[in-house]
């Protein structure tokens, strides 16, 4: 069975390479206790990982994408060689294709499509899109082919996978990612399913047009020209969101980019329920509505999560009670969500709540008890080579703990913080501030909090008066920091134009 024969050589790779990793892990902590000894070991695990990622191909890149978001568990140098397999995706040769949408859509190319790229304009880890132009108006037309192996990986590897991670864990207890390995074995058949990625771009579509309308833009599909592994949508020109220099040079403002950003996936997690779960920078571009306003094109809907309303409601005040430093509600959402860390309760009882606050905002717990939202600002990340140096030493000591909090994390929440990875690494690239990210996000949490609409349960905590006080607190408290970065930025203008 040659597809069998494949699984087996690509999980032996990964069998070999985790091997070595732990090997070198064991061997690096025998020779010496020096922190550069273990940032070497980490470099070499990341280019390792790296590796077995590129030479199988398929769902193992998406996995490593997923693995370099992960900027709160990973060390750095892991986030360093994993981050290239964002531009690191497999080519179906032309052939294939032509294969592919015979099998799917019945006929050739020729009687398809007035035209057809033989070229992909992208590829990703899943499928690679072709431009082609409509028989019918001869209106351009985006068609994502699935890559031909993925179906078997899904039948014969994926079991096999989560077999492997388990093995590993029991050799190494601190290897704790299971979690991801369900991930994987929960949503990759809903994506490897084209028809279910185009109800979901239909039901997204109807979800932001009544806020955003022509702000927000989701191809189009033909569901003529569509199947299981065949999507044929609308083409939509753009330039990465979080590309800076590209914004700029539309005529747009990044930080209004990070701002509208925030605010699509804010109505998603805490109003709708229905969240877009792979926001990575290729699947959000950015372009002008005609009006000189930023207009988002999102694409690749095949992973989305429907967030029922009392998760919603918790996860909304969460948010809230997390720029409003306000550390009595962190601890009872961290309660009543369930989550648990062994290892945090040992540091002190209840503590728990202190690593899902840091790991929501990828700043130690210090800074978000601070009651200062400039002490949320992740730009430092970027630019601070000590901020960087802590943040790595954090999830060096508290890398078990963090595990604990992901294996214990109800399941639709472990791809919000997906989704938040995305969401700060875009804002980072805009140069955004935490007026157009953390501050978004938190007014539009309290948004769905004061118009809840939700469970029995969401309602009546909205409707306490103790509730609506800590609503009416947190919003003054984000007015006053927002006219104080207005008055702000109003003082060095005038001081730029004084000066010259």
């Amino acid at each position: 069975d040659r597809p069998m024969f494949h699984a087996y050589v690509r999980v032996g790779r990964c069998a070999v390479a985790a091997s070595k990793i732990v090997l070198d892990y064991r061997a690096t902590a025998r020779a010496s206790t020096d922190a550069s000894a273990l940032a070497a070991a980490h470099a070499r695990g990341g280019e390792t990982l790296r590796a077995v990622c590129e030479a199988n191909g398929g769902v193992y890149i998406k996995i490593g994408q997923h693995i370099a978001l992960l900027d709160y568990l990973v060390p750095e140098p892991y986030l360093r060689a994993l981050r290239p397999l964002f531009d690191c995706a497999p080519r179906t040769p032309y052939e294939r294709v032509r294969e592919m949408l015979q099998l799917e859509l019945g006929a050739p190319v020729e009687a398809l499509f007035a035209e057809f790229e033989r070229e992909p304009i992208a590829s990703a880890s899943l499928a690679q899109v072709h431009r082609a132009r409509s028989l019918a108006d001869g209106r351009m037309l985006a068609v994502k082919v699935q890559h031909p192996p993925l179906q078997d990986m899904l039948r014969t590897e994926v079991g096999l996978l989560a077999a492997l991670v388990r093995v590993v864990r029991l050799l190494e207890p601190s290897f704790g990612f299971e979690w991801l390995v369900d991930e994987v074995r929960l949503n990759l058949p809903l994506e490897l399913d084209f028809r279910n990625e185009a109800r979901n771009a239909e039901k997204c579509r109807a979800c932001l047009a009544r806020r955003f309308g022509e702000r927000v833009r989701v191809p189009r599909v033909h569901a003529q020209l569509s199947s299981a592994r065949v999507l044929t949508m609308d083409f939509e020109a753009g330039t990465p969101a979080s590309d800076a220099a590209s914004v700029r040079a539309l005529g747009l403002d990044p930080r209004g980019v990070a701002r509208l950003l925030g605010q699509v996936w804010g109505e998603m997690m805490f109003v709708s329920g229905w969240v877009h779960c792979d926001a990575h920078p290729g699947n959000i571009l950015v372009r002008t509505d005609g009006r000189g306003r930023v207009q988002l094109v999102l694409l690749d809907h095949g992973l989305y999560r429907q967030i029922d309303d009392d998760l919603r409601a918790q996860w909304a005040r969460l948010w809230a009670a997390v720029v409003l430093s306000d550390e009595s509600q962190i601890r009872r959402v961290t309660r009543e969500l369930g989550v648990h860390s062994r290892r945090m309760e040992k540091l002190g009882s209840g503590l728990t709540f202190t690593l899902v606050a840091a790991m929501l905002t990828a700043k130690p717990y210090s800074a978000v008890a601070s009651g200062s939202l400039d002490a949320l600002d992740v730009r430092a990340l970027a630019t601070d080579a000590a901020e960087r140096a802590a943040l790595a030493s954090d999830v060096s000591k508290y890398g078990t703990a963090i595990i604990e909090v992901l294996e214990s994390l109800p399941r639709p929440l472990l791809l919000l913080l997906k989704v938040n990875d995305a969401l700060r690494s875009a804002g980072l690239r805009l140069g955004a501030r935490p007026s157009d990210t953390y501050i978004v996000t938190a007014l539009e949490s309290l948004r769905a909090l004061r118009g809840c609409s939700g469970s029995a349960r969401a309602r009546h905590w909205a409707t306490r008066p103790r509730a609506q006080f800590s609503l009416l607190r947190a919003r003054l408290r984000i007015c006053t920091y927002l006219l104080a970065e207005w008055l702000a930025d109003a003082w060095r203008a005038v001081l730029a134009r004084t000066s010259v």
